[in-house]
């Protein structure tokens, strides 16, 4: 099996975080978000991967180097963003190496997701295209009738959940250059291309500060299982060593931070080389590093 995750885009809905730290790399429990969706890759039996890379490449190349990754990968330099469309065309050498590629946008985490049973209903269906869908996803922009997308962008039925199966013969439909993925599936639905997954498996989307937020709520109370996590008895996870500081609710505070007495941390995630001045008062947010955060 072989997949294709998109890292190229600027983040925009995380500024100013995504100025210095491309949203791939936001840590998830700790671990850059890319990388733990390489590792459960290669645990699910994908042998290769594509990447493909613009905002902040040389921070991606780095994290990638420095992991130790046996899945092997494959990295797409756009020196312009060339969109959703315009990524797939530029890595159509990759694309076209096996019959299908699953497709998964780099701020998709994803629970129990069953891509052998994916790929296999994709075949079944001879669609160019399988998106994964939820219904009542919370942006039903999507209108599904009998297993295929017939719409849209319009008051549909289901929503998208950022991850998708394509054959290699969508990429001759696709434009040269930069281009919207979805405005060409607006082409195609109508013809009966595009299949829809409908799926119960927890997928979050976290390109808001809220839905990663929500993302580490949900790991830390356990609602959805991270292989790799580390042994967290409880919801308010500190890696680093603390005096006078109170922890409420949910909270990950990674490593290498430093905390002044008398401080609230409620709801939150702080990143590692965060620091934060005494009597703080730190509620639903993200503290990078760098940066000291006062009362």
């Amino acid at each position: 099996m072989q997949a294709m995750v998109l890292a190229a885009g600027f983040g925009t809905r995380l500024l100013p975080y995504t100025r210095a730290i491309p949203k791939v790399l936001f840590p998830i429990l700790g671990k850059p978000a890319l990388l733990l969706t390489l590792e459960r890759l290669e645990r699910l039996g994908f042998r290769r991967v594509a990447i493909n890379l613009h905002h902040l490449p040389e921070r991606i190349v780095s994290a990638l180097k420095a992991a130790d990754l046996k899945i092997e990968t494959s990295l797409f330099f756009e020196k312009e963003i060339l969109l959703t469309g315009g990524a797939l065309k530029g890595a159509a050498t990759f694309l076209c190496q096996e019959e299908a590629t699953v497709i998964i946008n780099g701020d998709i985490f994803f629970g129990d997701l069953d891509f052998n049973h994916l790929l296999k209903e994709h075949f079944a269906t001879g669609c160019l295209v399988t998106m994964v869908v939820k219904r009542g996803g919370g942006n039903d922009n999507l209108l599904v009738e009998r297993g295929k997308v017939r719409a849209l962008r319009v008051q549909g039925t289901h929503t998208f959940c950022g991850i998708q199966v394509i054959s290699p013969k969508l990429i001759d439909h696709l434009p040269p250059g930069p281009s919207d993925l979805i405005d060409t599936y607006q082409r195609l639905a109508p013809d009966g291309l595009l299949a829809a997954y409908e799926t119960k498996a927890y997928i979050c989307d976290f390109g808001t500060r809220e839905s990663y937020l929500k993302l580490h709520e949900d790991l830390l109370y356990r609602r959805v299982h991270l292989e790799t996590e580390p042994n967290l008895a409880t919801p308010l996870v500190c890696l680093s060593p603390i005096q006078g500081v109170e922890l409420r609710d949910w909270t990950f505070v990674d490593q290498q931070v430093v905390i002044g007495p008398g401080t609230l941390i409620r709801r939150s995630v702080v990143w590692p080389g965060a620091e934060i001045a005494p009597r703080a008062k730190v509620e639903e947010t993200i503290v990078p590093p760098s940066l000291i955060f006062m009362p």
